[in-house]
């Protein structure tokens, strides 16, 4: 899913007043937790990123998870949407789907490519 695609299909499923810079650092603050979290433990995806921000083209910049786990995305989107407007039960439904996907997502990488063997953060 490209970056726009994100932004659109959020904007016409949750009519929103947050414009495209707040949603291109959401979608960054995704995609680095995924690099951080799943990418980096991982052998044989050698890829950097290094974030989005205004100069990314967004019409051409493919987001890290790919079908079926890009609805990630959305809910990722719908999620600091609902918590800037502060309707915090929302919120907490588009957190429960995101975190299925995202764990979803992870079990598909990790299913994929071998760990590093390294812990994903350190306490």
């Amino acid at each position: 899913m490209l970056i726009s695609e994100a932004i659109e299909i959020t904007d016409r499923i949750k009519p929103n007043a947050y414009g495209r810079e707040e949603k291109v650092k959401w979608l960054s603050d995704i995609d680095m937790q995924i690099y951080e979290e799943i990418i980096k433990t991982h052998i044989g995806d050698e890829r950097l990123f290094n974030g989005y921000d205004g100069d990314t083209d967004i019409n051409g910049t493919e987001l890290l998870a790919q079908n079926p786990y890009d609805e990630l995305y959305i809910h990722g989107l719908k999620r600091q949407i609902d918590l800037n407007n502060e309707e915090y039960s929302k919120y907490n439904n588009d957190c429960l789907l995101f975190n299925s996907v995202y764990t979803n997502f992870y079990d598909w990488y990790n299913r994929k490519y071998i760990s590093k063997g390294e812990a994903a953060f350190i306490l």
